[in-house]
C-alpha cells in the first residue's frame, strides 16, 4: 500500500483540512462563526445517527430526530448557558407525553427511546462546546479542549498500535487497549503543559488536572459512540472524513470532553463573580 493511499495518510491529510477551520471559528471574537460551525458538525452528526438508528423507510423519524437536534444546539447556544437543565426537563417531557398519547405506546417507546439517545448524546452534549465560547477567554479555552482529545486520541493511537496487550472494553470496542489508554491520557498532560503558554492564568495544578479529567471523559465518549455503533452494527457512523469515517465518528470524544471542561469554567468564573 502506497503512502498516499494509507489510512494514516488520509488521517493526517483530513486533520490539516479541518484543523484551520475550526481554530478560526473558535479564536475569532464573534460567537457567530463558532456557533454556526457547532450547529452544522451537529446537523451532520445527527444525520449519521439518524441514518444508523432508523430504517430508511422511517424517514420521518430521521427528519424529526435531525431537527431535533440540530434546533436543541441552536437554541441552547443562542439562548444561554443557565438553560442546560430546563433543557433536558422539556425533552423528557415532550418525549414521555408522545409516549402516553400513541396509540401504541409500546412501540413508540422504542421509536422515542432512539430519538431521545441521539438528541441528548449528540446534540445536548455537543451544546457544550458551543457555550464554552461563551466565557472569557472562551476561544482558548475550546482550544484547550481540542487540544487535550486530539492529543490524547493520537497518544492513544500509536500507543496501542505499539504496546497494546490488555483489553479495555472488548465486548465494545476490541481493538482499545489499557496501555492505549494511558497513553492517551499522558499525551493529553502534555496538551495541558502546551496550553499554559496560551491559555492565561493557568497553573501547572489546574492545567494537569484539566488534562486527565478531560481526557478521561473523552476517552468515554469514544467508548459511547462505539456502543451505540455496536447496537446498530456499523463500523463507522459516515464516510465524510477521509481516514476518518463520519462526523461523529470525529466528534465523539468532544461530546463528553466539552461538558467536562464547561463545568470547571461555569464553576471557576462563578466563584470569581463574573
Amino acid at each position: 500500500m502506497s503512502l498516499f493511499n494509507s489510512n494514516l495518510f488520509k488521517r493526517v491529510a483530513a486533520a490539516a483540512v479541518m484543523a484551520p477551520v475550526v481554530i478560526f471559528a473558535a479564536l475569532w471574537e464573534n460567537q457567530f462563526a463558532w456557533s454556526a460551525l457547532i450547529i452544522a458538525i451537529g446537523f451532520l452528526a445527527m444525520m449519521e445517527y439518524a441514518v444508523m438508528a432508523f430504517e430508511p423507510h422511517e424517514i420521518w423519524d430521521r427528519m424529526f430526530s435531525v431537527m431535533t437536534g440540530t434546533l436543541l444546539i441552536a437554541f441552547m447556544i443562542m439562548l444561554s448557558k443557565f438553560i442546560l437543565l430546563l433543557g433536558i426537563w422539556i425533552i423528557l417531557v415532550i418525549c414521555l407525553g408522545l409516549i402516553i398519547f400513541s396509540p401504541h405506546p409500546p412501540t413508540a417507546g422504542a421509536r422515542l427511546g432512539k430519538h431521545f439517545v441521539g438528541v441528548f448524546l449528540i446534540a445536548y452534549l455537543l451544546s457544550f462546546a458551543g457555550l464554552i465560547k461563551q466565557f472569557p477567554d472562551g476561544g482558548r479555552w475550546i482550544l484547550f479542549t481540542l487540544t487535550i482529545v486530539w492529543f490524547g486520541d493520537t497518544g492513544a493511537y500509536f500507543t496501542g498500535k505499539t504496546i497494546g496487550r490488555h483489553k479495555l472494553a472488548p465486548l465494545v470496542s476490541p481493538n482499545k487497549t489499557w496501555e492505549g489508554s494511558i497513553g492517551g491520557l499522558l499525551a493529553s498532560m502534555g496538551a495541558g503543559a502546551l496550553a499554559m503558554t496560551y491559555v492565561p492564568g493557568l497553573n501547572w495544578v489546574i492545567a494537569l488536572s484539566l488534562s486527565v479529567m478531560v481526557g478521561i471523559m473523552g476517552q468515554f465518549g469514544d467508548l459511547a459512540e462505539s456502543l451505540v455503533k455496536r447496537t446498530y452494527n456499523v463500523k463507522d457512523s459516515g464516510n465524510l472524513i477521509p481516514g476518518h469515517g463520519g462526523v461523529l465518528d470525529r466528534i465523539d470524544a468532544v461530546l463528553f470532553a466539552a461538558p467536562m471542561m464547561f463545568i470547571y469554567l461555569y464553576v471557576a468564573y462563578t466563584q470569581a463573580g463574573i
